[in-house]
């Protein structure tokens, strides 16, 4: 009965991973108290996973990289870029995946993709390349770096921490090494080879070019006081004299037909479409206002004519911005409404876009996800403040928020002290971890304000609260009987086609599923399959971990995802340059683990 529980708790787990219909975090919560209300674990089992060192480990190296990042010594690789890379763009792709490799072996692949993504898309432009060419080899350098080192990624750290479980010893920092290198010069190798020629070519030219060629879709208020009002829309031939669609007409909350014969009335919204400096053009020759959150439901007044048209005292040089909402985002899933966005930057919202495609009602109340490009106007000003905001990426005119540099040599020092130490195994990782991030704090690299927050706290919940999982499958012998139908049916193939089996089906979960939680359902599984042929569990257990962060076939990967609006991508493309990839990837995994975790 309890094995039956436990696979009931584990596919209903699944399904809610796979879906999104809660937070990963709180399913992680409602598995572990599935769990311990079944009585499956004691509730000291339940609880110890929030103890475990790869927890530990995982938050030290989050506070550890927010450091490097803060005092400039990832922003000071960033800038090596574009001098090492020349105007080749061949040697461009080259030094990008690689510096994103390294960076990414120690930071979080995120964090490695958005610090670098502004300054790629600006070399590109510079050398007269598509940011495409170079946007998604950036991403994958970064999630294929992240496999280098134990505290690149998350799965891995979680695979880590299960081992002790089995009687087998934690990974060390770069254990890992043999494997994650060979597979970061295969990436290379094939993205120069191969994937290059499969990359779309889109999004070529400077950004004033870029937005000439768009057609945006935005929301234009009649202010009290324009030239529009009591006009037809036939008299003020918008087409004509603008080159611009009027799509529809919104008055008192209710949408109207753009008919010829239409009289605009103060306060109307017009869903207009056309190129960006026709909708500028009429904006500011006829008393037009963006539509913003703080004008939604409000009277627009008088005086604000005068603003629109950037008149008097009020003039200021305004500025336009593209920016790319960050990973990290705290507006993630709330509206430019929620966040009251014009009154909190003093900005404008022209057109918001998602996958290539331009979002065009009701801009206020559109739900923002990671990856959203907002094109932004405002003062100068103002605008320069969006630099300055971690929840932007700003691809125009990049300017970086003022860091601690003098700082920097003291965050080198204590990073290259955890990494001999840690390298040396003279000490336990997690201990050498939490002491680096412990200096980090008391030199002044980073407050403990940041390092709060620069914390992914929904990941460590996960880790911790999905451990007990794997205990409680090897109490009831749940993980014993899984190897036993996977033996039963792959077995007789040999170790490394199960080897094979294994990686495909994390490859196909970890496109829909966070990495870590696929590597903490399957490690116990896989473990108990190898024991039952009678080879190496650690080779098994590094295939995990390294199947579990191999996303690269769709743009559902965090890093993946956060250069999809920028390059212009579709998602065929990840298929098609991504897919093969991981192809690759998977047949030097299946080679290289058994030279250096020998199966027998």
């Amino acid at each position: 009965m309890a094995i039956t529980f436990v696979f009931i708790i584990l596919l209903l787990a699944i399904i809610l991973f796979l879906t999104e219909a809660l937070p990963i975090d709180l399913v992680a919560i409602l598995m572990l108290l599935s769990l311990a209300l079944t009585r499956i674990v004691t509730p000291a089992e339940a609880l110890s996973g929030f103890s475990e060192p790869a927890v530990i480990t995982i938050t030290s190296f989050f506070i550890i990289s927010a450091a490097l990042f803060n005092t400039g010594v990832i922003e000071a690789i960033g800038r090596k870029l574009h001098q090492v890379a020349g105007e080749s763009s061949v040697r461009m792709l080259a030094v990008t995946m690689l510096t994103a490799a390294t960076i990414a072996a120690f930071m979080s692949n995120v964090a490695t993709t958005a610090v670098l993504m502004p300054g790629v898309i600006a070399i590109a432009r510079r050398i007269n390349q598509p940011p495409s060419h170079f946007l998604m080899p950036l991403a994958f350098g970064a999630v294929l770096g992240g496999k280098c080192t134990l505290a690149g990624s998350p799965a891995t750290l979680a695979v880590s921490g299960l081992l002790p479980q089995y009687g087998l010893r934690p990974f060390t920092l770069f254990e890992l090494v043999p494997i994650g290198v060979s597979i970061v010069i295969t990436g290379l190798l094939y993205m120069i080879l191969l994937g290059s020629r499969l990359l779309p070519e889109r999004g070529n030219g400077s950004a004033t070019q870029r937005r000439q060629e768009k057609d945006y879709l935005t929301e234009l208020v009649v202010l009290p006081g324009s030239p529009l009002i009591a006009r037809t829309l036939a008299d003020a031939d918008f087409r004509g004299k603008y080159e611009l669609q009027i799509i529809g007409i919104v008055r008192n909350g209710e949408r109207m037909l753009p008919h010829g014969h239409a009289i605009l009335q103060p306060d109307d919204v017009l869903l207009v479409s056309g190129k960006l400096d026709k909708i500028l053009s009429i904006k500011n020759s006829q008393g037009l206002m963006l539509k913003s959150d703080t004008m939604s439901g409000h009277e627009a007044r008088p005086g604000d004519a005068r603003a629109a048209r950037g008149d008097g005292k009020g003039g200021a040089e305004t500025a336009i911005v593209e920016a790319i909402l960050a990973p990290n985002s705290t507006f993630g899933g709330r509206t430019l409404r929620q966040i009251h966005f014009r009154s909190r930057y003093g900005a404008d919202v022209l057109a918001i876009y998602r996958h290539h495609q331009s979002l065009s009602r009701n801009l206020e109340d559109i739900q923002l996800k990671v990856g959203d490009m907002l094109l932004i106007q405002g003062s100068r000003r103002r605008v320069d403040s969006l630099h300055e905001d971690p929840n932007f990426l700003t691809l125009d005119d990049v300017q970086h928020i003022p860091l601690r540099k003098n700082k920097a040599v003291w965050a080198v020092a204590i990073f290259a002290g955890v990494a001999v130490t840690a390298g040396l195994n003279l000490a336990p990782l997690s201990l050498v971890a939490m002491t680096g991030a412990a200096a980090m704090l008391l030199t002044g690299c980073i407050s403990v304000r940041e390092a709060y927050a620069k914390v992914e706290w929904p990941i460590i919940v996960l880790v911790a609260a999905t451990l007990p999982m794997g205990l409680a499958m090897e109490k009831t012998g749940a993980a014993k009987l899984a190897a036993h139908y996977v033996t039963q049916y792959l077995g007789s193939y040999g170790p490394v086609v199960v080897m094979g089996g294994f990686f495909l089906f994390s490859v196909i979960l970890t496109q829909a599923m966070v990495n870590a939680a696929v590597a903490l359902l399957l490690t116990p599984i896989a473990i108990n399959v190898a024991e039952q042929l009678q080879v190496n569990p650690r080779a098994f257990a590094v295939m995990i971990a390294i199947a579990a962060s191999t996303s690269f076939a769709t743009p559902l990967e965090p890093a993946c995802a956060i250069v999809y609006g920028p390059g212009r991508y579709r998602f065929v493309d990840y298929v098609r340059v991504g897919g093969v990839l991981t192809v690759f990837i998977m047949f030097v995994a299946l080679l290289v683990i058994p030279i250096f975790w020998p199966l027998r």
